[in-house]
């Protein structure tokens, strides 16, 4: 089976699911175009996969299923820290993780996501600091790393682009 040159004109795509298809070669680039994609499934293929940079520009990615394939490369550090951020903003965590979330130093990486354009990704990550914050003792904890601090940053700077645009 061959890929459709058309996959990439597929904007509002959320799922992919071609497992068993006989598929061969690499994944094409127009699938990158697909930016709205939520789940990739192209397990039991014939597929080269090299892992490459691109898999980042799908920062909606939750699930990508490429076993029984050949892969090659490293997962971009960007889409593992989103997805991460995702679950992590998803699971129910016990007061002991809570605890270690902060103690451990967790909160730092998420910081460096709010940094991202993408609005989507900046309010998983503020879900995903909220968690731990319900913990009695982790609230002055995290007021002392800046997370805080950098929060407060970011409402007044898109406040403030806001209200320039308007």
């Amino acid at each position: 089976m061959a890929w459709n040159p058309k996959l990439g004109q597929c904007k509002n795509l959320k799922g992919l699911i071609l497992n068993n298809k006989h598929l061969s070669g690499g994944i094409p680039i127009e699938l990158f175009n697909c930016s709205n994609l939520e789940w990739i499934s192209l397990t039991s293929n014939e597929l080269i996969v090299e892992i490459t940079p691109e898999f980042g520009l799908l920062t909606k990615l939750a699930v990508l299923q490429l076993g029984n394939n050949s892969l090659t490369g490293e997962i971009p550090a960007e889409l593992a820290k989103i997805v991460m951020t995702e679950t992590l903003s998803e699971i129910t965590l016990t007061d002991q993780n809570k605890f270690s979330f902060i103690k451990d130093g967790t909160p730092q990486p998420l910081l460096q996501l709010l940094l991202n354009d993408n609005v989507e990704i900046k309010k998983v990550v503020i879900k995903a600091l909220q968690k731990p914050s319900s913990l009695p003792g982790n609230g002055l904890r995290i007021i002392k790393e800046g997370v805080i601090a950098t929060i407060m940053h970011l409402a007044i700077s898109t406040t403030h682009h806001q209200a320039k645009a308007e």
